[in-house]
């Protein structure tokens, strides 16, 4: 039997301080390195990891839009440009504790096409199978029509589940799962489980330059994933421990989000 295979968002907000612009919060980055290092030495090898913009790509796209209104040719250069800079950042850091990381820029494998993103997946798969780990992350893309667009690491994890049949997705955010309101709110409850076909409840979101959406968002755009099965397990990936627990099937470390 294949060992399952698992996919990884990495918040922008886990590795980055999105509170001031282009900054990399290195210490925590470094902690999550490891915990996928030792999760790889430990035999966990079949990972997708894709991370998020946090300061550098919700910073910029903001930037860009509040000055020209949307993404142009420059712009879209721009966001091609600094997310790479963090992916590259990420990536050597990975490679610097022996996981076998390789940068899969999104740009150069995505497109939009008819309001749909499209991309070439079997890249993908073949370095996953291989052992390699590739690395994605949120990003401008081309559309087939004119223009650009934001492809975010949240609906790259969900595409990439389905389209490589992964039946979890990890969600390393910086809260502790979903809870039934604003997790800053008083009374505020963390939900174990929450099964969207099932339950009504008001998601919140996290702070800062967030353009792609809160935890509502990163939820209802994994329906047709979850119908075919997948599940989500939302954890808070500043906790020393949660990341390397979640790699290696547990399930108690934040929220379960199921159909």
């Amino acid at each position: 039997m294949l060992e399952e295979l698992l996919i990884l968002k990495v918040g922008g907000s886990v590795i980055t301080d999105k509170g001031r612009p282009l900054a990399i919060d290195r210490e925590a980055m470094e902690a999550v390195c490891g915990e996928i290092s030792r999760a790889y030495v430990d035999g966990v090898r079949r990972i997708v990891v894709i991370h998020g913009g946090g300061s550098y790509g919700h910073y910029i796209v903001s930037r860009i839009r509040e000055s020209k209104g949307s993404i142009d040719l420059h712009g879209f250069s721009e966001v091609a440009w600094w997310m790479g800079e963090l992916n590259r950042e990420f990536v050597a850091m990975l490679r610097s504790m022996s996981v076998p990381a390789v940068s899969i820029p999104t740009h150069a494998i995505f497109h939009e096409e008819a309001g749909r993103f499209v991309g070439y997946i079997d890249l993908v798969r073949y370095m996953v199978y291989r052992d390699l780990v590739p690395v994605l992350y949120g990003d401008a893309v081309i559309s087939k029509e004119g223009g650009f667009s934001i492809l975010s690491g949240d609906t790259i994890a969900w595409i990439l589940a389905r389209e490589l049949g992964s039946k979890k997705v990890l969600f390393a955010t910086n809260v502790d799962g979903v809870f039934n309101r604003d997790p800053s709110a008083p009374g505020a409850i963390l939900l174990r489980e929450l099964r969207v076909s099932r339950d009504m409840v008001d998601l919140g979101g996290s702070s800062g330059y967030d353009v792609t959406g809160g935890m509502r968002r990163k939820i209802m755009e994994g329906i047709d994933a979850m119908r075919m099965g997948v599940r989500a397990i939302i954890f808070n990936g500043r906790r020393r421990g949660n990341l390397y627990k979640a790699l290696t099937g547990s399930e108690d470390v934040g929220t379960v989000v199921l159909y």
